[in-house]
Order: C-alpha cells, then structure tokens, then sequence
C-alpha cells in the first residue's frame, strides 16, 4: 500500500509538471535545471503497482491489497497476479519479447532467499535497463540472501559482468529493527 501511495504521488507530481512546462507561464519561470524535461513531457506516460504472490504464505496481507488499492481511489494503478513469481516471469519474458525490460521498479520479498539466483537470472532482462532498480529485502540479516549479497557484490566489483553487464549495489541497514531490517538496492 505505501509503494501504491508512492506511485499515485509521483504520477500527480508528473502531471503537474507537465502542465507546468507546457503552460505560458513556464516562460516566466527560471529555467527547471532539475529535471530532465523531455522525461517529463514526453517520456513518461503510465504507471503501474503489479503484485505477484501466489497467496500460500498463512500470514500474508497480499489479498487485502486490492481492497486496500479500492479504499485509497489508487485501484487504477494497481494489477495483483496471483502466481508463482518464477513462473510470472517466463510469462514476462514472452510478452516482452527481448525488449529493453519495462520494469522500473522490482521489489523482491522472498522468505530465506534461497531462490534469488534463479529470481534475479529470469527477471534481470526484464528490468529497465537504463536505471531500473530491483530492491531485495531482508539482505543483510538473513543468512542465505547475505550469501547471495556476497556473490552479486563481487561481480559488481569485477566490472562488466558477462551475464548481467554493469550495475550498481547498494545496502541499507535499519538498526533499530531485530528482524527483516534491510534491503539492497540493486540498479541496472
């Protein structure tokens, strides 16, 4: 829900921009060295929140966020697939049909992680591939993601992977939690 509300404030923020830069009054204000305007009034013009959960965990909250999506007026914004995320994948890789992946933004919440390498393989092609990010959570404190957090950080240190090409990563800790409190920030 809090990415959803994200999503639908970064949508309304763009469209005020553009109306801004497309209005006579645009002239009269100092030049907006902020923001890469063509991104803005020709670039970016759909938003999207899919879900994909296969709903077997027992304590998962995955089902409710439809009518969450309904009750906040962001409905529109949001597409939940009820899937197994692997198997979501070769779905996407299908319909995309090697494009240049339109994924932005991939959060990945797996339990222990003992499945990233087959995750990150299958979805990597399908992420953005000018700056998309792919956010795993519970990485630092979790000892299967840790190991695969070890792997991806030396290739990214080698350079030029041969499979993934070049990226970026990034950690964040949040100390004051005892459990699930980090995520890194993978970006294409």
């Amino acid at each position: 829900a809090f990415l959803l509300q994200a999503l639908a404030d970064n949508v309304a923020e763009l469209a005020s921009l553009r109306r801004l830069l497309r209005s006579r009054a645009a002239a009269d204000w100092p030049h907006l060295n902020w923001l890469v305007e063509p991104a803005v009034v020709d670039g970016y013009h759909w938003a999207r929140l899919v879900c994909v959960d296969n709903l077997a965990h027992a304590g998962t909250s995955a089902h409710r966020l439809g009518a969450c999506a309904r009750a906040l007026g962001l409905d529109d914004l949001l597409e939940v697939v009820e899937a197994d995320a692997l198997a979501h994948a070769d779905e996407l890789a299908e319909a995309d049909g090697g494009g240049d992946g339109e994924i932005d933004l991939l959060w990945v919440d797996f339990g222990d992680g003992d499945q990233l390498d087959a995750f990150f393989t299958k979805y990597w092609p399908l992420v953005n591939c000018r700056g998309g990010l792919i956010v795993v959570h519970s990485t630092l404190t979790n000892a299967a993601a840790r190991e695969w957090l070890a792997r991806m950080k030396a290739r990214a240190r080698a350079g030029d992977d041969a499979e993934l090409g070049l990226f970026d990563v990034l950690s964040l800790l949040e100390p004051h939690k005892m459990r699930q409190n980090s995520c890194t920030l993978i970006q294409r």
